[in-house]
């Protein structure tokens, strides 16, 4: 998944080495530092691994976000969605009224309601600490229960991808949460199955020049173009069956995440870009402007220099990274298949 979800907003500092969660004290373990792989002298940053069999360090991640007011938030597969905040964190799961255990993705809108995806429904969390379920047989409906992708445009238009095919929009810039269900306008259907090819929508993407970008998985893309019809693009042989991330970075140029890698849109074909591993699956770019790609094979980064691979320490070997986000202290977030890591750029 895309995020470009960086804030300016001052947030507190992420210093504890302990977290208090109830009885229960997490250990945060400074774990090293990261060089490339070529050896050249690179910004040295600090890791602190989450570790505790009973928390979200044996957890599979699926998506971070950091909201404006600098909460960490955590999709889970298994767990639910927890929020991290300095010296404790809250975990939302089926035991205290959560629709499902498995969450693929969270966005914010600009109210700053927290939209979660999971597989049996949506969840909208407010300012005021309310949760609102929407699902196919409740008084908050959405046509498919099934969650794969959320995004955020700028003009307040939040999409969602669901697992039959579907793309849903809503306007939440005048959204009345505190009057649900009776204030929700509805959802528009932007694409059927039909449109989509019945391909699970995993993401979604509005480029600088205005053309919408809809990735399907093993379907391909779908693009619509100001004006003009949608046009289905398959995928290809070598993208091994896998379309899942889509993002432009600063001067306009497309970026896919499959199976086989990362590639790059030339013209009207996908060139792959070589120093990047396999199942690309999330990209964010930092404060400084350098592009973080996330894959099976590890984190990459594109700076001045080019594409090189992160090394991470020993003590935390090479995870599956599926999402990458930054807070506003320029601290770098990496969900991966095996839990919650924090990179900084200075020791704690």
């Amino acid at each position: 998944m895309w995020s470009n979800r960086f804030h300016s907003r001052p947030s507190f500092a992420w210093t504890a080495h302990l977290l208090e969660f109830g009885n229960r004290l997490i250990l945060i373990l400074l774990t090293g530092w990261f060089s490339s792989q070529e050896g050249s002298a690179q910004p040295q940053w600090f890791f602190h691994q989450y570790e505790d069999p009973t928390s979200i360090s044996d957890d599979r991640i699926r998506d971070l976000l950091v909201a404006r007011d600098g909460t960490v938030w955590v999709a889970t597969w298994g767990s639910g969605a927890i929020r991290v905040m300095p010296r404790t964190w809250d975990e939302h799961n089926k035991v205290n009224g959560f629709p499902s255990n498995w969450v693929r993705c969270i966005e914010e809108d600009p109210s700053g309601n927290i939209w979660i995806g999971t597989i049996r429904g949506l969840v909208c969390h407010t300012p005021g600490d309310q949760f609102w379920t929407f699902s196919s047989d409740g008084d908050l409906e959405i046509p498919d229960d099934s969650i794969y992708s959320l995004n955020m445009f700028d003009d307040g238009t939040l999409w969602v991808g669901t697992e039959s095919g579907l793309l849903l929009s809503v306007q939440t810039c005048d959204l009345d949460t505190s009057s649900f269900p009776a204030s929700f306008p509805g959802w528009e259907v932007a694409a059927d199955e039909a449109k989509t090819k019945g391909g699970k929508v995993r993401d979604i993407l509005e480029t600088k020049s205005g053309d919408l970008w809809i990735a399907l998985g093993e379907k391909g893309f779908v693009r619509v173009r100001p004006g003009q019809d949608w046009e289905y693009i398959p995928g290809e042989a070598d993208f091994k069956n896998s379309t899942d991330l889509l993002f432009e970075d600063s001067v306009g140029t497309l970026y896919a995440g499959m199976g086989g890698g990362l590639y790059r849109r030339k013209g009207k074909e996908w060139v792959k870009v070589e120093r990047v591993g396999d199942s690309a699956a999330c990209a964010a770019t930092s404060p400084s402007g350098d592009l973080f790609v996330g894959s099976g094979e590890g984190l990459h980064i594109r700076g001045e220099d080019g594409w090189r691979r992160v090394s991470l320490p020993l003590s935390i070997g090479s995870p599956t990274i599926s999402s990458i986000a930054f807070d506003a202290n320029g601290g770098l977030w990496l969900g991966t298949y095996e839990g919650l890591i924090r990179g900084a750029q200075v020791p704690w």
